[in-house]
C-alpha cells in the first residue's frame, strides 16, 4: 500500500507503523469522525479459506471483547475478489482491513533493556496483560501469540494486548492440522511445540516467558525457530533466585511444563496486584506423584550374569590345566636329559681327558696295543690301534703319538680325580 490513499472514501493511510507476515499496520485518519486510528491492512492474494477464516476471527474477537487492556476495534472489512472480466469494480474492493484504536508509544519489545526493567514496572505490565487474557479466556478464546511485540505501550503508560490474528475459540474447529505449530517460536508453550491441544494455560506460559525476559533483559529460548521450539521440551526456563519478592515462585509456576500446574490468568493478575496469592496447587512440589517402587529386573539379565560367571570359571580351569600340562612336560624333559656331559669321540692323535688313571705294561716282544677311549652312559667310541706293546687301562693323559716300543715299564702317577675307564686286554707277553 502507498501512504496517502483513502480506503472506502473514509480511512486515509498516513505512516506505516509495522509490517508482519500477513499484514501491514498504518497510522490513519478517520476522515468521517476526524480521529486518529490504526489500520491493519492484510496482504492481497491471501484469499485461501484458512487465511480468510483467521481474518474474520480476529475481527469478531476484538468486536466482542471489551476490556481496558485490549485494543478496541472500530471498523472492519472483508475483501471480495472481483469476478473475472469485471472492469467497473472499486480498486480497493479486494482489500481486507481492520480499523482499531491507535496506541502511540511503541511496544514492550522497545522498552526491554539488556539489564531488564524495574520489577515494579514489570508487575504493572504483567497485571494488565494477565487481566486482558482473563477476559479473553472467559469468552472461550485463546490468544496463542503473547509476546513483547504484541503488547502495546502508550505514552501515557497504558498497556494494550493486540494482534488476535491467530486467536482461536476453544470450541471451534481447528483451522490447521494437529501437527502444525502456531505462534512465535521464542514464546511457544511446550504443548504448542509438540503440536498438541492448546488452552488458556498456553497464554499463561507465554506471559511467564515475557515477564522473565522483561526482568532479566534476556530471552530465555533464543535461536532459530526449530532450535528455540525444541529447547523448552528439553528443559524448564531458568528463573534466577535473586529476583525480588515472590517473582521466582510466580514465574516457575507460570512456566511449569505441566499445563495443569500453571495458575490461571486471573490468579496471576491478583498476585501481581497484591490482591491474592498463588494457590498451593500451583506449587512445583504440590502435585508431585508418589514414588513408585521400580519393577524387578528381567530374569534374562540374571541368567546372562550367571552364564558369564560360568564361562569365566571354565576359562580359568582350562588355563590351569594348560599350565599343569606344560609343567609336567618340562619335568619329564629334565628327567630324560643325561646328568654327565657328552664328549666328542677323539682319534689316537687327539688329547683324551686329563682326569684318568693310566697303567702301562711293557713286554719284550712288540705287540699291537689296543686303545679304548672313555665311554659315556650313552656313547662308546674306539680308535684305531698303533703297533705298540703298551696296554693302557685308559687312554694316556696327553699322548700326541702312540708309543712304539717302550723299553721299560712306566707307571704314571694317578691324578687327584680319576675317571672310570675300561681296560683293554694285552695282545701277548707276561704281566
Amino acid at each position: 500500500m502507498v501512504p496517502g490513499i483513502v480506503l472506502d472514501n473514509r480511512y486515509r493511510l498516513e505512516e506505516m507503523l509495522g509490517r508482519g507476515a500477513t499484514a501491514e499496520v498504518y497510522r490513519g485518519l478517520d476522515e468521517l469522525l476526524g480521529r486518529q486510528v490504526a489500520v491493519k491492512v492484510f496482504h492481497r492474494g491471501l484469499s485461501d479459506p484458512t487465511t480468510v477464516a483467521r481474518q474474520r476471527t480476529e475481527m469478531q474477537v476484538l468486536a466482542k471483547l471489551q476490556h481496558p487492556n485490549l485494543v478496541t476495534v472500530y471498523d472492519a472489512k472483508l475483501g471480495v475478489e472481483p469476478p473475472p472480466g469485471a472492469t467497473d469494480t472499486h480498486p480497493d474492493a479486494d482489500l481486507t482491513y481492520l480499523v482499531m484504536e491507535l496506541v502511540q508509544g511503541g511496544t514492550l519489545a522497545n522498552r526491554i533493556t539488556p539489564t531488564g526493567m524495574a520489577p515494579s514496572d514489570v508487575a504493572r505490565i504483567g497485571a494488565a496483560v494477565a487481566g486482558a487474557l482473563a477476559a479473553v479466556h472467559a469468552h472461550g478464546l485463546v490468544h496463542r501469540d503473547v509476546k513483547p511485540a504484541n503488547i502495546l505501550m502508550s505514552t501515557a503508560g497504558d498497556v494494550k494486548l493486540s494482534d488476535f490474528g491467530i486467536a482461536r475459540e476453544l470450541a471451534a474447529e481447528r483451522l490447521t492440522a494437529a501437527v502444525d505449530v502456531i505462534g512465535t517460536a521464542a514464546y511457544l508453550s511446550p504443548e504448542q511445540a509438540r503440536g498438541a491441544e492448546v488452552g488458556p494455560p498456553t497464554d499463561v506460559y507465554a506471559l511467564g516467558l515475557v515477564l522473565l525476559e522483561a526482568l532479566t533483559g534476556r530471552r530465555e529460548f533464543p535461536g532459530q525457530a526449530v532450535e528455540s521450539a525444541v529447547a523448552r521440551l528439553l528443559r524448564d526456563p531458568v528463573v534466577p533466585d535473586t529476583l525480588p519478592g515472590s517473582w521466582p515462585a510466580l514465574l516457575r509456576s507460570m512456566t511449569s511444563t505441566d499445563p495443569v500446574r500453571r495458575p490461571s490468568a486471573a490468579q496471576v493478575e491478583a498476585t501481581l496486584t497484591g490482591r491474592g496469592q498463588l494457590p498451593a496447587a500451583a506449587s512445583p512440589t504440590a502435585t508431585l506423584p508418589q514414588p513408585v517402587a521400580p519393577p524387578p529386573p528381567p530374569p534374562t539379565k540374571s541368567n546372562a550374569g550367571r552364564t558369564f560367571a560360568i564361562t569365566l570359571l571354565i576359562l580359568a580351569i582350562a588355563a590351569l590345566a594348560v599350565i599343569g600340562v606344560v609343567a609336567l612336560i618340562q619335568r619329564n624333559s629334565q628327567t630324560d636329559t643325561p646328568t654327565v656331559p657328552s664328549t666328542t669321540p677323539t682319534s689316537a692323535t687327539s688329547t683324551p681327558p686329563s682326569q684318568v688313571t693310566v697303567t702301562t705294561t711293557a713286554t719284550t716282544a712288540p705287540t699291537t696295543p689296543t686303545t679304548t677311549t672313555p665311554t659315556t652312559p650313552t656313547t662308546t667310541s674306539t680308535s684305531t690301534t698303533p703297533t705298540t706293546p703298551t696296554t693302557p687301562t685308559t687312554p694316556p693323559t696327553t699322548p700326541t703319538t702312540p708309543p712304539t716300543t717302550p723299553t721299560t715299564p712306566t707307571t704314571p702317577t694317578t691324578p687327584t680325580t680319576a675317571a672310570e675307564q675300561t681296560t683293554a686286554a694285552p695282545g701277548s707277553g707276561a704281566p
